[in-house]
C-alpha cells in the first residue's frame, strides 16, 4: 500500500482533529485521488475505508480517481458527487 507522505500526514491530523469522537455535524464523506498513475490509489482507498467510514461510522459518498489528467467525464462525477454532499 502506498500512500504519500503528505497525504499521510493528513491522516494522522485528522485523528487528533476529532479523537475520541467526530464534531456532531460530519456525517457525509468522500475522496477524490489524482495521480500520474493508476495504481497508487489502494493505500489511500484502505485508510479511508478504515479510518473514516468504520473507525468514524460516517457514510461513504464514494471515491474518485483520475489518473494522469482532468477530463470532462471526472469533473462531471466530482460535480455530482459535491452536490450528493449536501
Amino acid at each position: 500500500m502506498l500512500i504519500s507522505g503528505l497525504l499521510k500526514c493528513v491522516i494522522d491530523r485528522f485523528y487528533s482533529a476529532v479523537y475520541p469522537t467526530k464534531p456532531a455535524k460530519l456525517k457525509k464523506v468522500a475522496m477524490i485521488l489524482c495521480s500520474g498513475d493508476a495504481d497508487m490509489y489502494e493505500g489511500a482507498v484502505f485508510s479511508y475505508k478504515g479510518d473514516f467510514l468504520d473507525y468514524l461510522g460516517l457514510q461513504d459518498m464514494g471515491v474518485i480517481t483520475v489518473a494522469g489528467g482532468v477530463n470532462r467525464k471526472k469533473l462531471k462525477e466530482a460535480e455530482t458527487l459535491g452536490r450528493n454532499l449536501k
